[in-house]
């Protein structure tokens, strides 16, 4: 014969436990909104199983998580397909840059601004390393003729900042190209410059040029570009070539800017 309080046990145990599920339910759900509310991991939107830790993710002490992402969308030989689905997650992503030899292996952004992706990445997620940008200056469509490239140095090892090694004996020789894919189409440039100039109101050039009045003043440019270079080299050039230039920050002295000049190669 079941009691008064046993009755009253079995009735508050059954009511712990619809209040258990309940609690489970709401758990469960809020944990797949968060999952629903993170920015997409862009290695799971492209199906690639897991980042290796090899020698073309780090170079020292970087990591470079764009790596295995740039491997899957460059089999693709037809241009709309291969940027389909890294636009569908950044509409501004412009285009992709590598340096042989070095980390450099990431996505190009522009924006209507040369602020927004200094402190953002790729997710447009808050990062104080930034996302190499192009200056909104640039028309990449109608080419500009000289695309200009910003991205941090990270003291010289991250990001933009390996492009230094320019400036190391005999890297030159070997790593002379730079690819730089837009959402348009693909090229190839050769570096002929790597200056270390000042900041802006005491510079030698004004290396913020993306169009040129006249094939005049592009040489005139590209002269001096080359009069302040680094490099011990005399590379040839035409006034009708195209130019990438890439800006990072340099501590050799204050206010320092390293600054790669390329020209496109054609066939």
């Amino acid at each position: 014969m079941t009691t008064r309080s046993g009755l009253l046990n079995r009735i508050i145990g059954n009511f712990s436990y619809i209040v258990l599920c309940l609690c489970l339910g709401i758990l469960v759900n809020a944990i797949n909104d968060i999952k629903e509310s993170t920015p997409p991991d862009l290695s799971a939107s492209l199906h690639i199983s897991e980042y290796k830790a090899n020698t073309d993710h780090y170079l020292g002490n970087v990591f470079n998580p764009y790596v295995d992402t740039y491997d899957r969308f460059s089999e693709k030989s037809d241009i709309g397909e291969r940027w389909a689905e890294l636009l569908e997650i950044n509409s501004e992503l412009a285009g992709w840059i590598t340096v042989p030899g070095t980390t450099i292996n990431y996505p190009v952004m522009q924006s209507h601004d040369n602020e927004k992706y200094l402190t953002r990445d790729f997710y447009l997620n808050y990062s104080a390393f930034g996302t190499p940008f192009i200056d909104f200056n640039v028309n990449i469509k109608e080419k500009s003729r000289n695309i200009l490239i910003y991205g941090h140095s990270l003291n010289s090892d991250g990001l933009m900042g390996q492009l230094h090694r320019y400036l190391e004996p005999g890297f030159y020789e070997t790593h002379r190209n730079i690819s730089f894919c837009t959402i348009y189409e693909d090229a190839l440039y050769e570096v002929i410059a790597v200056c270390i100039l000042k900041t802006v109101g005491n510079e030698v050039v004004n290396y913020r040029e993306t169009d040129f009045e006249s094939p005049g003043t592009l040489k005139m440019y590209v002269d001096a570009m080359i009069d302040n270079s680094e490099l011990m080299i005399s590379p040839c050039y035409s006034a009708n070539d195209n130019f990438l230039t890439i800006q990072t920050c340099s501590s050799i002295f204050e206010g320092a800017k390293l600054i790669v000049l390329a020209k496109e190669l054609t066939a």
